[in-house]
């Protein structure tokens, strides 16, 4: 887990530089951060209650040998916090894993924005 950016936060250049330095690595435990992420919005009561999640939704652990456990973690997660009052949403980052960013988030949850000119068309979509 690497904190970023947190509520309040400016997205300043150090902010900016955090975001550069990101690199994948380990395990990917998507169910884990989706309960941590909304564990963190259901504190706060102010606004729209959005988990907007960019990834590609390819959860992998070392410890978990059967991949359709992860999904479903993933998956279960999501439920949960969709029943919790939040809209949670995956921008996908490899067009490649949809499959499994579908049956997480469903087909209306995942958006695969192939050229950055339409992301902010897709976010719309995704989110509205």
């Amino acid at each position: 887990w690497q904190p970023v950016l947190d509520f309040g936060d400016p997205l300043d250049p150090a902010c900016r530089a955090r975001l550069a330095a990101l690199r994948s690595g380990g395990s990917t435990r998507l169910g884990a951060a989706l309960r941590h992420g909304a564990w963190q919005l259901a504190r706060r009561r102010d606004g729209e209650q959005i988990l907007l999640v960019i990834s590609d939704a390819d959860p992998h652990d070392v410890d978990v040998h059967d991949p359709r456990y992860l999904v479903d973690d993933a998956r279960h997660a999501v439920r949960r916090a969709r029943r919790q009052g939040l809209t949670v949403a995956c921008l996908m980052v490899d067009p490649a894993g949809g499959a499994a960013a579908r049956r997480i988030f469903g087909a209306r949850g995942t958006a695969v924005p192939l050229r950055l000119d339409e992301l902010p068309r897709r976010l719309r979509a995704l989110l509205g």
